[in-house]
């Protein structure tokens, strides 16, 4: 069991979660919690998400089976699309709805969560 512990993640050109964390708000350090899809102890898993939200709200997820390409294409979609006009996305937004895309001030121009959720089965 303990060797599942041990959190080997695949060599990525993605930068990890820790390390697009490191240089932010963090203090320039952050060790970020990583679950890893390959232990096959469902109970440890649990505890490990449940831990890491409770914790930090956050986590890495590793060894999940998504090929390294189909990320890189994700991440070059979603910078198209947040790049795009705001009048351009509000096209998909969904009043009401968990799903759609959503853009909330937090308190000034400056400071705003822009997401886009979309349901996948």
């Amino acid at each position: 069991m303990e060797d599942e512990r041990d959190h080997d993640t695949i060599s990525s050109s993605l930068p990890s979660l820790s390390k697009q964390l490191a240089g932010t708000t963090l203090g320039g350090s952050a060790d970020v919690p990583i679950v890893d899809l390959s232990v096959s102890d469902e109970d440890f898993l649990v505890h490990e998400v449940v831990k890491a939200s409770e914790e930090w709200g956050i986590f890495q997820v590793v060894n999940h089976g998504i090929p390294e390409e189909l990320m890189r294409q994700l991440q070059v979609v979603g910078k198209q699309f947040f790049d795009l006009p705001e009048a351009e996305k509000e096209i998909v937004a969904k009043d009401g709805d968990f799903e759609g895309y959503k853009r909330k001030y937090l308190g000034g121009i400056n400071n705003w969560d822009e997401h886009l959720f979309h349901r996948l089965s």
